[in-house]
């Protein structure tokens, strides 16, 4: 991830304007200055620790491919208004977000702002940032002054004096292009406010042991989920119950409890209010969550009742059934027994493999699923407790890995690549007859006696000799062409079964049908019937790739694997090249495993790839055909 300071420091350093220079001048001196004085209040810290904490947001909230559409100056006004949003705190009988408004405006050489007009801009973002809408709160005339008085003298350049209208949804331009103020007071304003973790409190081990520690405590991070379309403060491990179950009140009256469903609603409100410009900046985040680890994965929100009585004090949890549950257990299991020597999923790829749209829903369902593998006596009601035993049982050889972008699975028995055979023919048989004699139509090998057969051909692979007087295999690379219905597949199958009956491994990645459909074809076409089937056959996604061994290959004397590819990223975050590669290392990882660790060896392995054209959104560039071609080539298979 780029953040936005990285990208206005390196724009400085390519020619852009210094604004770079501009905002460490800013912070260096109000470190000299005012950033200390603002101190902790209400067992939180308000100066550098919150400004460092907003920013950090920001750029996590904000995908990379945004951040690079805002110019220098919006970045500029951005973080300076992030520094300087909170100055009005230092005192005043005016809200501090007026209070800072009016001091930027007055003060804007002092504090190093570079020019007058950079400093309305941030003086107008800096006012807004509690505001509950985009727009400014409705102020009667007779209250005018009692507000902001320095807008009723008329001395205010800001255009914020009926409800309707503000200086955020003016046109405002600068050198590098527009200033959009609103998008700029959106981000501010979701930074500034979901910044409730442990980062900005006092460290436990300074708070006495009597004193009620602040719910912020128990914050970890937190997460933003631009697929799942909600925002998550997460806390740690071992605290959730100690949280839950925190009576302590603050001198108004409200359980920590209380203020962290208060600030969930907040939150909420500003996803809905603010809803228009954070639409139009591509983030699509709908509602906040309190996202608790231990006892079980648990997504608290605020109660919509009175928080008074603690039968109105609810918590909702998503949908995490036992069928749910089987679900992405069955998806994890699919892919880690299809995708030959799989090594690391992503979550995207587990959601789009389980069809379950929300990403945030499968991490949170496979968080289960590890905390209850790892904790059998972890504390269910009797459904869970089924559950638990289920998962239990399904997982019981195998552990889960999880990462910040994806999971892999660790399995109790290692797996045993087959043993390397060896292979010295000069053609590969198609057992298609016609097709082996139109292939190589000079026999490249005499027939032996009484075999009934009086032609050995196919696809043609050269022997080459060695300095060593060894021979080399060169591998054939064939690309069958035909429009949609020509029969590309079902050729495919037929070859792919001609070659098991004579000893080969056949390989059959397909990537537009499922292995029951093709198994159904080779059925119904009678290139296999349902002895060779049961004898041949060995269907990958339900029974794992790594039960494939060298006895497996001895007692079958060939045989048909249905690898798998993971399935389509979801178009919001896969692109060419992420698709491409991806696939081409699953390739490249089975080669590796189909190879069993002997470089020497020449394979009776022939692979099928159904099509080509899948293995990524776009057509595939000359470059990257040729990058698959060279990687059949040089595991000579």
């Amino acid at each position: 991830m780029i953040t936005f300071r990285q990208m206005l420091k390196e724009r400085e350093s390519k020619g852009d304007p210094c604004l770079y220079s501009a905002l460490e001048e800013i912070f260096q001196d109000g470190l000299k200055s005012w950033l200390s004085l603002l101190g902790e209040k209400d067992k939180s810290f308000l100066g550098i620790p919150h400004t460092q904490n907003v920013e950090t947001h920001i750029d996590n909230a904000v995908p990379d491919s945004v951040k690079r559409g805002f110019s220098s100056t919006e970045i500029f006004v951005l973080l300076a208004s992030v520094l300087l949003h909170d100055i009005g705190k230092l005192g005043g009988a005016l809200p501090h977000s007026t209070q800072s408004c009016q001091i930027i405006q007055k003060n804007w050489a002092f504090l190093r702002i570079p020019s007058h007009q950079l400093s309305v801009w941030i003086s107008a973002v800096s006012c807004s940032h509690t505001w509950p809408t985009p727009f400014p709160p409705k102020i009667f005339e007779k209250e005018r002054r009692k507000i902001c008085p320095f807008q009723a003298s008329k001395d205010c350049e800001l255009a914020c004096e009926i409800e309707e209208f503000s200086e955020l949804n003016l046109h405002h331009e600068a050198d590098d292009g527009p200033v959009r103020l609103d998008w700029i007071a959106t981000l501010l304003r979701i930074g500034d406010e979901v910044d409730n973790f442990n980062r900005r409190t006092l460290p436990r081990w300074i708070v006495p042991d009597t004193t009620d520690v602040h719910w912020r405590f128990y914050i970890n991070s937190i997460f933003f989920d631009l697929a799942g379309k909600c925002i998550k403060l997460r806390t740690r491990d071992f605290c959730a119950q100690e949280w839950n179950n925190s009576t302590g009140r603050d001198a108004d009256g409200k359980s920590q409890k209380q203020k962290a469903y208060e600030a969930l609603k907040g939150i909420d409100s500003v996803l809905s209010e603010w809803k228009r410009p954070l639409a139009e900046i591509g983030l699509t985040y709908e509602r906040a969550f309190v996202e608790s680890a231990k006892p079980r994965p648990t997504l608290f929100t605020y109660p919509d009742g009175d928080t008074n009585h603690n039968r109105h004090i609810s918590t909702i949890e998503p949908p995490l059934t036992q069928n749910l549950i089987i679900r992405i257990i069955r998806a994890m299991l699919r892919l880690d027994y299809g995708v030959i020597n799989g090594r690391y999923f992503s979550w995207e790829s587990l959601s789009a493999e389980s069809g379950l749209a929300d990403v945030g829903l499968v991490i949170l369902a496979v968080n289960r699923i590890r905390a209850t593998t790892t904790s059998p006596n972890i504390r269910d009601t009797c459904t869970d407790r089924a559950q638990g035993e289920y998962i239990r049982t399904a997982m019981s050889n195998h552990k889960i890995i999880s990462f910040s972008s994806g999971w892999m699975l660790e399995r109790n028995n290692p797996a045993v690549a087959p043993e390397a055979q060896q292979y010295d023919s000069c053609a590969i048989p198609t057992g298609i007859k016609e097709l082996d004699h139109l292939l190589c139509p000079e026999n490249p090998k005499p027939a032996q006696k009484d075999s009934g057969n009086d032609w050995e051909g196919g696809f043609y692979a050269p022997l080459v000799q060695h300095e060593s007087n060894t021979c080399k295999w060169l591998s054939p690379v064939i690309s069958v062409v035909g429009g949609s219905g020509d029969g590309k597949t079902s050729l495919a199958i037929q070859i792919a079964t001609g070659l098991v009956k004579v000893g080969w491994l056949s390989m059959f990645y397909c990537l537009e049908q499922k292995p029951e459909r093709i198994i159904q074809n080779m059925f119904n076409y009678g290139f296999l019937d349902s002895d060779d089937i049961e004898k041949y056959l060995f269907d990958l996604e339900s029974e794992p790739w790594y039960r494939l061994n060298r006895d497996f290959l001895n007692d079958h004397n060939g045989g048909l694997l249905l690898p798998r590819l993971t399935p389509s990223l979801p178009k919001h975050i896969s692109s060419v090249d992420n698709l491409f590669e991806l696939r081409y290392n699953e390739i490249k990882r089975s080669l590796e495993w189909s190879r069993g660790g002997h470089d020497h060896s020449k394979l009776k392995i022939f692979f099928f790839i159904d099509s080509l054209s899948a293995f990524s959104a776009d057509p595939l560039t000359r470059t990257e055909i040729h990058q698959l071609f060279s990687l059949f080539r040089l595991y000579e298979v």
